[in-house]
């Protein structure tokens, strides 16, 4: 009975990816990176002291930034031996939101997953809520997505429990965060 399951389980998947239903969510050509750009922590660092010294900042942190930070986090968990079911993960600042590509392990093997995060200042803090989550082409579970939202707001929560957060946008491949000294 097992084996007449699977049979027609890669039977239909066979025949939905003939049908285009898998066809992976096109990426969008990042945003040309400016040169002589400092790495993700060191902007922060910049951000932080000068937040010290003026009481207020404009934060520009490019995608780049990011995927060069997240890129270095993949690569120090697998070397710790932790086999992590997300590669080749890319961030795009675009169209206001902040997009997000990978690759996900599954059980019926690799899919595309896409994620699309809407992002705003509100009372002092950066606030995050998703727009759209596919994996593969059906929307993302929301046990998928909730612990790793919930990581990123806690460490965004962190950093807003000195600073007040007055504007959050997105333009042509920044995340562009404007703050002031509690």
């Amino acid at each position: 009975m097992m084996r007449h399951w699977r049979a027609l389980m890669v039977a239909a998947l066979v025949f939905l990816s003939g049908c285009g239903w898998f066809r992976p969510r096109p990426t969008p050509t990042p945003h040309p990176t400016p040169t002589a750009m400092p790495s993700f922590k060191e902007t922060l660092r910049q951000a932080e002291q000068e937040l010290r010294t003026q009481g207020t900042v404009t934060l520009r942190l490019h995608e780049s930034q990011v995927n060069e930070t997240i890129a270095q986090l993949l690569a120090q968990q697998a070397q710790a031996g932790q086999t992590l079911p997300v590669h080749d993960v890319r961030v795009i600042f675009a169209q206001g939101q902040i997009q997000v590509y990978a690759q996900v392990d599954t059980d019926l093997g690799t899919m595309d997953a896409y994620l699309a995060l809407n992002v705003h200042a509100q009372d002092g803090h950066v606030k995050l809520s998703v727009a759209e989550a596919t994996l593969g082409p059906l929307p993302m579970p929301s046990s998928m997505i909730d612990p790793w939202l919930e990581k990123l707001q806690a460490y965004l929560d962190q950093w807003t429990q000195r600073y007040v957060v007055e504007q959050v946008r997105i333009e042509d491949g920044w995340l562009i965060v404007q703050a002031r000294v509690r």
